[in-house]
Order: C-alpha cells, then sequence, then structure tokens
C-alpha cells in the first residue's frame, strides 16, 4: 500500500486505514484498488510525492469500486457456487434486510461459513456487517439485477404493504416487549419504565404511508411511542439526558433507529435544523435513498417508512441477540 498509493507522511495513515477499511484487507482487492490510485496519478502526470488524502479516495469510489467487480465475483465464487444457502443470507445482509439476515444467522450452519471466509462481523453496535463494503455492494447490486430491480432495497410491492405493515408492526411490538424482559432481567436501563410503551394502539392504527402528509402523522407517532416514552421516563427518573447518555450507550444497535425516527420527525416539523441535526438527517436520506435525491425515487415516502421500520426491528433483534447471549 506504501508504494502504491505514494503517500507522503502526512495523509499516510487516514488514507491506509480508509483503504483496509473498504477492502477488508483483502490483498487482491487492496492491491487493485492501491495500483487503480496509482494509475490515475500517473496518466494525469501528477509531480511525485503525492500526497492522497482521504477525501480524494472517498470522491473516486465509486469509478475505483465499478473497476473492482469482475474481482468481487471472484471473492464469493466459492460460497456462490457450494454454499448456496449462506450466499443466499449474504444477499441479505448486503441488501441491508439485517433482520432477514438474524433469523437464519442464530443457526451456525448458516453463517459459519460467511465468517470463516471473513466477508461478515459485527460493528461496534454489534449489527451483522459486511467486512469488505465493495464486495457488500457487489452482492446487492447483483441481486438487484437478477431480481429486476434499479435499487439495492427491495421495496414492498403495494399491494402487499397494508398487510405487510400490520405483520411489521406486530413483530414491532412483540420484540419490544421481549427486550423489556430480557433488559429487566440483566438489570441494565429501563425504556419506557414499568408501564412499558404508550399509546401502542396508535401504532396498530398505522397505514401504508402515500404522501408527506401521511409519513408526518406515522413519524410522529413512532416518536411518540419509541422515543418521547424514553425521554419521559427519563424526565421522571431526573436525567433530561437519559436518551442521549443511558440508552445510547446501552443499546447502541437500538439507538440508531431510534435516532433516525427522532430525526426524520424533526425534518418535517421544524422549518429549520441546527447544521449538525440536519447534517446527520442527510447522512439517513443518502443510506435509505441509496445516494438519490427525494424527486427521483418512486413512493419515496413509503421508502422511508420501510426503513424506520425495518431500522427498528433490525435495532430490537441486535438487542435480542446480544442480551440472550
Amino acid at each position: 500500500i506504501n508504494r502504491l498509493l505514494v503517500c507522503t507522511s502526512t495523509s499516510f495513515q487516514k488514507s491506509r486505514t480508509h483503504v483496509y477499511m473498504r477492502y477488508g484487507g483483502h490483498p487482491l482487492l487492496t492491491r487493485l484498488a492501491c495500483s487503480y490510485v496509482h494509475q490515475r496519478y500517473y496518466l494525469s502526470k501528477t509531480e511525485r510525492p503525492i500526497d492522497v488524502e482521504e477525501g480524494d479516495l472517498r470522491r473516486g469510489e465509486n469509478l475505483r469500486d465499478a473497476e473492482l467487480q469482475f474481482y468481487c465475483r471472484h471473492v464469493v465464487s466459492e460460497l456462490q457456487e457450494f454454499y448456496p444457502d449462506e450466499y443466499d443470507l449474504l444477499e441479505y445482509l448486503a441488501a441491508g434486510r439485517i433482520k432477514d439476515f438474524m433469523d437464519f444467522a442464530l443457526y451456525p450452519e448458516y453463517s459459519s461459513h460467511l465468517r470463516a471466509y471473513g466477508l461478515v462481523g459485527d460493528d461496534a453496535r454489534g449489527v451483522p456487517e459486511m467486512t469488505i463494503p465493495v464486495v457488500g455492494r457487489y452482492v446487492a447490486l447483483e441481486e438487484a439485477r437478477r431480481m429486476g430491480r434499479k435499487t439495492i432495497l427491495a421495496v414492498v410491492p403495494s399491494k402487499e404493504r397494508a398487510l405487510w405493515l400490520q405483520l411489521r408492526v406486530e413483530m414491532l411490538l412483540t420484540d419490544i416487549r421481549e427486550l423489556e424482559r430480557l433488559i429487566e432481567g440483566a438489570a441494565l436501563p429501563s425504556l419506557y419504565g414499568p408501564n412499558s410503551i404508550a399509546e401502542s394502539h396508535r401504532l396498530t392504527a398505522q397505514t401504508a404511508v402515500e404522501s408527506k402528509e401521511e409519513f408526518g402523522q406515522f413519524i410522529n407517532v413512532c416518536n411518540q411511542c419509541f422515543v418521547e416514552g424514553i425521554e419521559a421516563y427519563g424526565t421522571h427518573l431526573c436525567k433530561p439526558k437519559y436518551f442521549w447518555k443511558e440508552i445510547a450507550v446501552a443499546y447502541p444497535g437500538l439507538f440508531e433507529a431510534l435516532h433516525r425516527i427522532k430525526l426524520y420527525r424533526h425534518g418535517i416539523f421544524h422549518v429549520r435544523l441546527k447544521a449538525e441535526v440536519e447534517a446527520k438527517r442527510k447522512e439517513f436520506l443518502v443510506r435509505d435513498l441509496e445516494g438519490r435525491k427525494m424527486e427521483q425515487v418512486e413512493d419515496v415516502w413509503f421508502v422511508l417508512q420501510q426503513c424506520v421500520i425495518d431500522g427498528l426491528l433490525s435495532g430490537l433483534q441486535v438487542e435480542i441477540s446480544r442480551l440472550s447471549n
């Protein structure tokens, strides 16, 4: 990496870390990625030594990763050929269907090869993730292409959304109560106190959204049920930062889903947001909409609703799995 990136010492450490994280330390992908960077500077006749900034690497990421797609196929080809069930599981994770992944990953026979191959690990919050992002993107795009989709996210078809939402809400309420039971047994910070989640009946009354106004109603109910209930319990305990401190630290896997709800609710009901709040909200939008602008996304408000609900389910499953073990 040192030779191929031809970095000066100023940026070398950050650039090297970025390359390692992006390509998971995989020797072939790392070498090819560095060669691509080297070739780009060589063709532009850039004078050496070259201080390759981490920002430069990020800006050229899409084109560079596109060049590596052929080699990503080789990374997963053996798994795809000899362990098709595990490969299906890998597709779930690559496409962000974490709950679906976790439903099967509980059984070692489905997930052992994925971890042994170094393709799957857990992030700092304990959430399963693809350890080589460029391979994850390749797997997700291949699955989308095979299924005839233009996006990685498999958006629920309009005719199935009512039933999908009903089942998802039932899962949410079941999982939140299971998590509360585990929390009580482990003597960890309570989410909602002895009365559990408030106004759950309003959640069961929600419908699949079609407009900004309907999404606003939905996200407001989610905020009242899942977020404000925690904040109210923190106030009861005389801990005004309970949500941001105790809950964020104790349940990092779930906190991100709760934070998404809070930010999306702010985006709907507040004309202006603080710069750091707006920046974080945009991070979620970029992820949920796969980098597209809202006007470019068909059924955008339902897509966001789907991401909010699936994010909650995934977060709950992560915490349940962690506390169960």
